[in-house]
């Protein structure tokens, strides 16, 4: 009989091994933010508007919801191999940008929420700074969380810097849904 509860348990084990191991974290919010790949080209659409404009008037300004900060933030993880954050949602509140997603180690997943304020720096460029993360019930260390803004920096300027060459930002405003940018010709 002790065999037999043995090889149960090592089979149970062995079954759970070969699963999926959800860590929990944040969970989703209930708001859903519909987005499509379209919602990236409709942005970088209006970026390109806006540049049209810069060139006439000086300055520029920009407005994108999170639908389009989801969108973009999405094709920019899918150009990235390797890297395990999936499923990303943008969620904009007064003067905080929230970045849900899941993390994923090899037969582990968790659920991660990211708050970032997003300021202008001296070369009138985005800089975004981390206010807090969740990453399912483990603390990350500075060094991870280094590297987060890095990605997010990159990913951020790297879907719209190619095209805004030449501008400047002065403001970024977050409000309630959506994310203004202003700013004029270098």
């Amino acid at each position: 009989m002790t065999r037999f509860r043995w090889l149960v348990a090592f089979l149970t084990l062995w079954a759970t091994l070969g699963c999926i191991i959800f860590l929990g974290g944040p969970d989703y919010p209930t708001t859903s933010v519909p987005f499509s790949p379209e919602m990236g080209q409709t942005a970088q659409a209006q970026l390109k508007t806006a540049i049209a404009e810069a060139t006439q008037s000086g300055r520029f300004t920009l407005t994108l919801t999170q639908e389009h900060l989801t969108a973009l933030l999405n094709a920019r993880l899918q150009e990235r191999s390797g890297l395990n954050f999936k499923e990303p949602l943008v969620l904009l509140h007064p003067d905080v940008m929230e970045i849900y997603g899941k993390v994923q180690q090899g037969n582990v997943v968790a659920n991660v929420k990211i708050s970032l304020a997003v300021s202008v720096n001296a070369q009138g460029k985005p800089q975004f700074q981390i206010v807090s993360v969740v990453l399912g019930p483990l603390p990350l260390p500075q060094g991870v969380l280094e590297s987060i803004t890095a990605m997010l920096n990159e990913a951020f300027v790297g879907a719209v810097g190619p095209a805004a060459t030449g501008l400047r930002l002065e403001s970024i405003v977050i409000e309630e849904g959506r994310l203004t940018l202003r700013g004029r010709v270098r």
